[in-house]
């Protein structure tokens, strides 16, 4: 039996589908229209059962292409933005270096205050010359588990310092 929706009906058509209707009830017993509805239900119940199977395979395939595109971008973004910072590294190195040649041609101090900090500084330009940004990273955090109460102590002294000066 075959009942179509959305079919333009006309009289001859409906009385058609009467028909049609008449002899499937007459000659089908109530088992075997029970049987019908459910091999109907079974059939309905796969169909939807692969369809949000296939929609849920698009939404995961989608999901993916999003954090592979995630990915990519943060890659790019922290490949630029460690580019960024070792020129800045290098630019602070090629200061101190600056700062310890000023020191060393126009102070008045004695010769033994000038050689102790301009070593430290050619020291600091050495390591900020050598390192990346990971390298200066990974120093910063071994010092800070090395002396963690000098830290906190600078921190706060520097944070009030810089709030006062903020904050005036």
């Amino acid at each position: 039996m075959n009942f179509r929706k959305n079919k333009p009906t006309t009289k001859a058509h409906a009385e058609d589908t009467a028909h049609q209707a008449a002899d499937y009830l007459r000659s089908h017993s109530a088992d075997e229209m029970a049987d019908d509805v459910r091999d109907k239900v079974g059939e309905m119940t796969d169909d939807v059962r692969d369809k949000v199977g296939e929609m849920t395979d698009d939404v995961r395939d989608k999901a993916d292409k999003v954090v592979g595109t995630v990915r990519e971008k943060s890659d790019e973004i922290g490949t630029h933005a460690s580019a960024k910072i070792n020129g800045v590294i290098s630019g602070a190195s090629q200061k101190v270096s600056d700062i310890g040649t000023a020191i060393r041609k126009h102070t008045t101090w004695n010769q033994s205050d000038k050689a102790t900090l301009s070593d430290a500084l050619e020291r600091s330009e050495h390591y900020l010359e050598d390192q990346d940004v990971d390298g200066i990273r990974g120093g910063i955090e071994t010092f800070i588990r090395r002396y963690p109460i000098p830290v906190l102590v600078i921190s706060v002294v520097v944070s009030f310092i810089l709030g006062r000066k903020i904050f005036r």
